[in-house]
């Protein structure tokens, strides 16, 4: 027989149906031109039956029918093998093992494979060698949606379907009166007994139909199936034969807040759903200390067991991160985030917690007060005036005019913004916006009107009244408005369920993590050379020392000489002695002086490496901050969906521009109440040839009635 490895690795990757019809061709099977012959019959009949490739070149008499279990034997095999190496491609992007250990595991699948003819997944041969845990296999199993499938992948190959479909009846023996079916979860298992023949049935031959099916756990007493046996039930009567263990899912974290979260965002919520701007919600004042959100945590699921023994994986819970900045922090058992000091409390729209003082400005910011910077929340009685910038954690003020704004939670406008700069982390919530730039990573909601402006949101945009003129709109979360456009002004154009702001936001944040990573760099260039010029100071100071104390032990032997020579009266080798101990003073003196020298630029050395060390902390920890900062946009951007629609409850103007995910429409004419939504992708994966014979989602946006 031909050797089915032998092809698995150079085989491209197809469709099931071609893939069978070229194995067929490199085992020489059949010839090209059969195959193809088998193709024109295939798309002849497709259209109105379901048939297969393998069934075709049978009934053709191409092939025999153990040849095309020799095909779909290979198929199998292949392409389980393609699901190993995506598999594989998974462990090493999550960090759960190396490529060195993928392909070593990879080839000992190799290995198993040429001893016993069958494909061992992966996974398990990582499990085995401890590589992967049984929670890290079965998450990328998961993701692939392979988790239920059994350990040799052994599913029927879509080039030609099952030769032998199984049905959730199927006979399960010979004998014609004995019925097991089996639940697609293969937890529930029963038994039926028909037919004139029932009495014949024995104990054994449960027992066998039970093995043949594989089933080995959870059956139920025999006694049980003898009293089924030996009654005279209904002939449509069951027997729960077999029953698995149902496995109990996860918990996910969640985290719930202490404070009132609400009024800051949009102003309060009036029956029907319309906006109150004049009510802008009460503050929510604590103390020191004060729990401000707590979170519960996420339960680990209990793995369940089917009826043939094999584990029922659960998924990882989904965790959740307490994000926390100025003002509060973690209680010890890193559960809760509590004030540290007295303030207003305010969560940003990717969830970051903080308490701000508050900062009252009784009038305008402008020339009195000049360029406004408080971490804190700002209350401006008057308007934000033109050329003057404010800084700070929230925003409130009568009106902004061609100002910098930049916070990191929610602007309130009592009046309107005309020509501002404006970038947030929260919401924005104004009057009217005209000729102004925002980016925000929650909501903009307008009361009366937009024109003229860009806006860039992670949130949506919402004017219930409202008309938005001559704008360009980017908004994750969409659009609703009463009007969008007129026959004098220049057309919108809207980018809705795609969030461009925390694209940008990400990459702002990587730039300043690069800056901090240079300047560490720097920082660590200029401290080696000192670290080494203080090691080299460490050893002349320690050579130095030694010297010395050589000298001091021979000032004192010398010393030692001259009081015995006394007592001598040896008066030459006295002499002598003196004179030494001249030299030794005067050696030790220079030495001193030297040693002091040293010792005065080891300690400039350490004060500079101190200051450098000092720096480098500082760095660290902004870094550890702006890391954390991106982690919590990136962790709220993925929890929070895009929404790709447009709604108008007045009147959408021709040539507007709408743009979606993967779908782009121009209004033609003018419309009166409409949902502007992308649709897809339909069952069919959502694919299809384009024009140019390349694939082309074939996701589109529909206009229905509001």
């Amino acid at each position: 027989m031909v050797k089915e490895k032998d092809h698995i690795d150079n085989l491209s990757r197809d469709n099931g149906t071609l893939l069978l019809g070229k194995l067929a061709i490199k085992y020489q099977f059949i010839t090209p031109a059969q195959l193809a012959d088998a193709l024109a019959i295939l798309e002849a009949k497709i259209a109105g039956q379901k048939t297969y490739l393998g069934e075709i070149l049978v009934n053709e008499n191409m092939i025999t029918p153990a040849q095309l279990d020799v095909l779909l034997h290979v198929q199998k095999a292949y392409e389980s093998r393609q699901r190993d190496i995506r598999f594989g491609i998974l462990a090493i992007k999550n960090k759960f093992a190396t490529r060195e250990q993928i392909d070593s595991a990879l080839q000992e699948q190799n290995r198993l494979f040429k001893k016993n003819r069958r494909i061992q997944r992966i996974g398990d041969i990582l499990v085995a060698s401890n590589i992967l845990s049984g929670h890290q296999r079965d998450a990328i199993l998961a993701r692939q949606n392979r988790l239920r499938k059994d350990a040799g992948d052994a599913l029927e190959p879509p080039g030609f379907g099952p030769r032998t479909a199984e049905t959730a009846d199927q006979k399960a023996s010979d004998d014609p009166c004995v019925t097991l079916s089996v639940s697609a979860d293969k937890c529930l298992a029963t038994l039926r007994i028909s037919g004139e023949n029932k009495k014949s049935v024995t104990m054994a031959d449960i027992k066998q139909v039970l093995q043949t099916r594989n089933i080995t756990h959870g059956i139920v007493e025999d006694t049980r199936i003898a009293a089924y046996l030996a009654s005279s039930a209904p002939e449509n009567e069951t027997l729960q034969i077999a029953k698995g263990i149902t496995p109990v899912p996860p918990r996910d974290a969640t985290i719930t807040y202490h404070f009132d979260t609400d009024p800051l965002k949009v102003g309060t919520l009036k029956k029907g759903g319309a906006i109150d701007f004049k009510s802008k919600g009460r503050y929510s004042l604590v103390t020191e200390k004060s729990v401000l959100a707590e979170k519960i945590p996420a339960v680990a699921g209990v793995p369940g067991k089917d009826i043939t023994g094999e584990t029922i994986a659960v998924p990882e819970p989904r965790d959740v991160t307490l994000q926390f900045g100025k003002g509060a922090g973690l209680s010890s058992d890193k559960l809760k985030i509590i004030a540290l000091c007295d303030g207003i409390p305010e969560i940003s729209a990717t969830g970051k917690v903080r308490v701000s003082p508050e900062l009252e400005i009784t009038g305008d910011i402008g020339l009195e007060t000049g360029h406004t910077d408080f971490e804190g929340k700002i209350n401006v009685a008057g308007t934000i005036q033109n050329g003057y910038r404010v800084r700070g954690n929230s925003l409130r003020a009568g009106e902004i005019r061609r100002a910098e704004v930049i916070m990191t939670g929610d602007i309130v406008v009592n009046g309107g913004v005309i020509g501002a700069t404006i970038k947030t982390d929260g919401n924005v919530q104004a009057r009217y916006i005209h000729d102004a730039a925002i980016e925000a990573l929650g909501d903009v909601v307008v009361e009366k009107e937009i024109i003229d402006s860009r806006i860039q949101i992670g949130g949506a945009c919402i004017l219930n009244s409202g008309h938005i003129l001559s704008s360009r709109i980017a908004a994750k979360k969409g659009v609703i408005a009463n009007d969008i456009g007129s026959e004098m002004s220049k057309s919108c154009a809207f980018v809705i369920g795609v969030d461009e702001n925390v694209k940008q936001k990400i990459s702002d944040l990587k730039t300043a993590i690069n800056q901090r990573n240079d300047e560490t760099r720097a920082l660590e260039d200029r401290l080696n050379p000192l670290k080494a010029s203080h090691d080299e100071l460490e050893k002349k100071i320690g050579i130095k020392v030694q010297r010395m104390d050589r000298a001091s032990v021979e000032q004192r032997t010398c010393q030692k000489k001259i009081e015995s020579l006394a007592r001598a009266a040896d008066d030459d080798e006295a002499a002598g002695l003196h004179r030494r101990l001249e030299l030794l003073a005067t050696a030790l003196a220079r030495d001193e002086q030297e040693l002091e020298a040293l010792f005065n630029e080891q300690d400039r050395l350490s004060g500079l490496v101190l200051d450098i060390r000092k720096k480098l902390g500082k760095i660290g920890a902004e870094i550890d901050e702006l890391n954390g900062e991106m982690s919590g946009v990136i962790e709220w951007s993925g929890r929070e969906k895009g929404i790709p629609e447009v709604r108008v409850k007045g009147t959408l103007h021709a040539g507007t521009a709408i743009t979606g995910i993967n779908a782009f429409v121009s209004v033609k004419q003018d419309m009166h109440g409409v949902i502007v939504r992308e649709t897809g992708p339909p069952e069919d994966g959502g694919r299809e040839k384009g024009t140019a014979g390349k694939e082309a989602p074939k996701q589109r946006m529909t206009i229905l009635p509001l």
